[in-house]
């Protein structure tokens, strides 16, 4: 939340976002991997429980789960789409 927050040169002079001369993209695509590989991280470890026979907990993650396993659904859920939401919701908590 502190790299996002900070200011960056670029806010202030668009034309030199795509310089990243602060190197904010840099570091938050290292920030939003490390993110991202506690997300499938949590998704592998429920599926496994899932093929295990374990009961479901009911929550956000298992709902997701569930709509992705649906394959008549149009709103396919793959796994860069759950890590897109996570990520939107994680920074709103």
């Amino acid at each position: 939340m502190e790299a996002g927050g900070r200011p960056n040169v670029s806010d202030f002079f668009p034309v030199l976002a795509a310089a990243d001369l602060q190197g904010w993209r840099r570091r938050l695509a290292r920030l939003f991997a490390r993110l991202h590989r506690v997300f499938d991280a949590e998704v592998d470890a429920r599926l496994r429980e899932h093929d295990a026979g374990e009961a479901s907990k009911g929550d956000f993650l298992d709902v997701l789960l569930g709509i992705a396993a649906r394959r008549d659904d149009a709103a396919e859920l793959d796994r860069d789409t759950l890590r897109s939401l996570f990520t939107v919701c994680r920074c709103f908590f």
